[in-house]
Parts: C-alpha cells; structure tokens; sequence
C-alpha cells in the first residue's frame, strides 16, 4: 500500500508549485533577445544523401553564436536556482528555435514538418561518472521515406560537444544489421557506433529510427555537456507545438508532459518534481476533461 507524502514533502511541492507558477520568476532567468537570423540555414543536397543513406545530418550554425552563449547562461541560472536544464522548454526563445529548424528541414526535404510535444534538454557534468542516455531509438516504427522520414529526432550542441564530455554516437542505418526488420535489437550498440562531435551551436538531426545514445564523459572534460533536443513528425497524430500560441502555462505543461514521458532517465530529478509533473497533467487532464463535459451537455 502506497504511503501518504509526509507534510515536509506536501510542503515542499506547495513551495515548488507556487515557484514554478511565478512567470516572473523564469523572465529574471531568460535568454536576453539575440540577433539570430529568422531561418536556419538548410542542409544541401550531400547533406540530405547522408540523411537518405546513413539517417543522420550535422547542421552548422543552427545556432547564433549569441543564441548559444544565452541558452547557456540561462541553463546555468536554472541550475544555481535548483532546476534541471528540461527548464529551459520554459522559455518561449526555446521553442521558437525548434520552429526555425522545423521550417528549414521542411524546406530541405520537401515535407511538412511540425514540431510536436517531444522534448529533452541536458547537462552532463564532467567525469566518467556522467554520460548521456543509453542506446535507444527515437521510434520503433518503421519509417519508410529514408530522404524524409515520417520522425526526426533533432540534437543541438549548446556547448561544444566531444569525444572527451558525451558527444553522441549512432550507429547507421547502413550499417546497423537490426535495420529495417529488428528494430528492437539494441546489440549493434557492442561495437561502439560513430562519434558525432560537434561544436557549439550545430544541430545534428537523425531518422528516428537511428540507434543511437550519449557517450560518457571523461576525467579530460573541462566542463558540462550542454544540449537541448526536438523532435519533428510529418502527417502526425502527436500533437503540435503551435509556438505563437504557447504562454507560460503551457509550456509549463509541456515540461510537465516530458518529466512524465522520460523522468525515469534521469536519476537527479528529485521526488517533488516529480510529483509536480504528475499534478500538473493531473489537473490539466481534469479542466480539459470538464470542459469537454461541459461542451457536449451545452444545448
């Protein structure tokens, strides 16, 4: 039988709750406007073949050099007030970079990509203690169209990323033996993949249907590993980001959503968090819920 939260852990989501309602509390922590340029520039033709042949793509300057230094500074702040880097989802200038890189590989590719409600941001300190997520795929299901595939999985480097602090590894989908027919099998992961370093500010964006993980930092990283994710879909019944639209709520509930969806990857999320995430959806879930009801009783 499941045991009630004690006072000091009610007491202590009350506080949580009441911080992480405050919009004014995450505006003192966000990124300061940046001069970055309204598109990102597309991959090219040789970009798109590697998409087509090994399912991954590295784009340069998805990123400003000034976007970068900010989201860095903003996931420092977040850090120094007790919150996980997934924060910074908290900010309407995260999303609006999701938006410009799902415009650009739209046009790149001819098909029309959406942002959906898929999210994960990282801080990986240093020391071989500290690594990334284990080998896994974006998606199990087959995606068919290999020059644009119906999911893209899109990882930008807010830090330079290195073989030394947890740069990411993939295995391609030319050489990964579990592709198309197995893609449950993780074992091509044994023979250690392809390091994809990247310097700050570069988006690197697979197939989702790519085998790949964050490496493990080192004893030689001088500092955290840094980097926020999205993930694209095309004729998707996952639902869409409507960036224009979100508030501060709403982004807030999609912090909430990604906690409940991966929480359990991360061991540093502590339990109120947690907590917080399942209330939150809990109470979104419930107005929806009534208003529904309320909709169809309605004369």
């Amino acid at each position: 039988m499941a045991r009630e939260p004690s006072a000091d852990a009610e007491a202590e989501l009350a506080s949580l709750m009441k911080t992480l309602d405050d919009a004014a509390f995450f505006a003192r922590m966000a990124p300061a406007p940046s001069d970055a340029p309204a598109e990102v520039p597309s991959p090219g033709s040789p970009d798109l073949d590697r998409l087509a042949n090994e399912g991954w793509l590295a784009l340069a300057g998805a990123l400003d050099p000034g976007e970068q230094r900010q989201l860095g500074l903003c996931i420092d702040a977040l850090d120094d007030a007790g919150l996980p880097p997934l924060f910074v989802y908290a900010f309407d200038a995260t999303w609006r970079i999701g938006a410009r890189l799902a415009a650009a590989l739209s046009r790149a590719t001819g098909a029309p990509y959406v942002l959906v409600p898929d999210a994960w941001a990282f801080r990986v300190p240093p020391g071989p203690e500290h690594g990334g997520w284990a080998p896994h795929r974006g998606t199990y299901e087959l995606s068919v169209d290999r020059r644009a595939p119906d999911v893209l999985n899109v990882w930008i480097a807010v830090t330079d990323a290195t073989i030394d602090n947890s740069c990411m590894f993939v295995v391609p989908l030319d050489r990964d033996p579990a592709y198309p027919g197995d893609l449950g099998s993780h074992l091509a992961a044994r023979d250690g993949g392809v390091a994809l370093p990247a310097p700050a500010g570069t988006a690197l964006v697979w197939n989702a249907n790519v085998l790949h993980w964050g490496g493990p930092s080192t004893r030689l990283a001088r500092a955290p590993r840094v980097s926020i994710t999205f993930t694209l879909a095309r004729g998707t019944d996952r639902g869409v980001v409507d960036v224009a639209r979100l508030d501060h709520r709403a982004r807030l509930d999609l912090v909430a959503d990604q906690i409940q969806a991966y929480g359990d990857r991360d061991p540093t999320l502590g339990a109120a968090l947690r907590r917080w995430a399942d209330v939150t959806v809990g109470l979104r879930n419930a107005v929806g819920f009534a208003r529904r009801e309320a909709s169809r009783k309605a004369p």
